[in-house]
């Protein structure tokens, strides 16, 4: 006996106008943000981003290990 299962309506993001607009205003609004950040503190958010351990990081952009630590604070903070 096969078990029938009711079909699952799953609604259309991209159908909802309302959600599609704060979608890209939200983008934009963090495009802003990104573009007001220094050079290197937007590098070391862009790393962690991809998961990178703070010592990846800091290979990676030629920095001691506690700088990245340094710039991460300082950019959550600035985002408060």
């Amino acid at each position: 006996m096969q078990l029938k299962l009711p079909a699952i309506q799953v609604p259309d993001r991209k159908a909802d106008p309302l959600r599609e607009m704060l979608s890209r205003e939200a983008d934009g609004d963090l495009r802003r943000a990104l573009a007001r950040l220094r050079p290197q503190y937007r590098e070391a958010l862009m790393l962690q981003a991809e998961q990178l351990p703070y010592r990846e990081i800091a290979e990676k952009m030629g920095i001691p290990i506690n700088t990245v630590g340094t710039y991460i604070i300082i950019i959550y903070r600035s985002t408060l």
